[in-house]
């Protein structure tokens, strides 16, 4: 459990792991880069803070496979750099609380996100698309 925590002018630059990042195995995050267990954070601030990374990039826990509960916390005025991947089917995934989560329990209570940006630098060989939701995915040529 963490509470009662503020981040702000965070750096996390994930752009020197290109060995992990490309194969998909990178998450990073300013509060946790991989929860696979418990954690629970309440009354969490990360502000103005900067994440880059290929994939699996956050403000609150880049890669989430566990329990995680989320209280009163905040992720604003923060940016998320989307760095090349190639053709990665796991590239490009950023998100104020999560990059990604897998089989897990997630609960958010009183969550703000705001004021953040995404600067998506990376590069399909088919191009991509943004859904109706707006998510964008990527299109693998071949």
């Amino acid at each position: 459990t963490i509470t009662d925590l503020s981040f702000s002018n965070a750096v996390v630059d994930g752009a020197n792991e290109e060995s992990i990042g490309k194969n998909g195995g990178s998450s990073f995050a300013v509060v946790a880069g991989h929860n696979s267990g418990t954690l629970t954070l309440e009354n969490v601030t990360v502000s103005d803070s900067t994440v880059s990374g290929y994939t699996k990039i956050a403000g609150l826990v880049g890669q989430q496979a566990g329990t995680f509960t989320v209280k009163n916390s905040e992720v604003t005025g923060c940016t998320f750099n989307i760095l090349p991947c190639d053709d990665d089917p796991e590239g490009g995934m950023a998100s104020p609380i999560m990059g990604i989560t897998t089989t897990s329990t997630v609960t958010l209570c009183g969550i703000t996100v705001r004021g953040n940006t995404y600067d998506d630098q990376s590069t399909w060989s088919g191009g991509k698309t943004t859904l109706e939701d707006g998510r964008i995915v990527g299109t693998s040529g071949g």
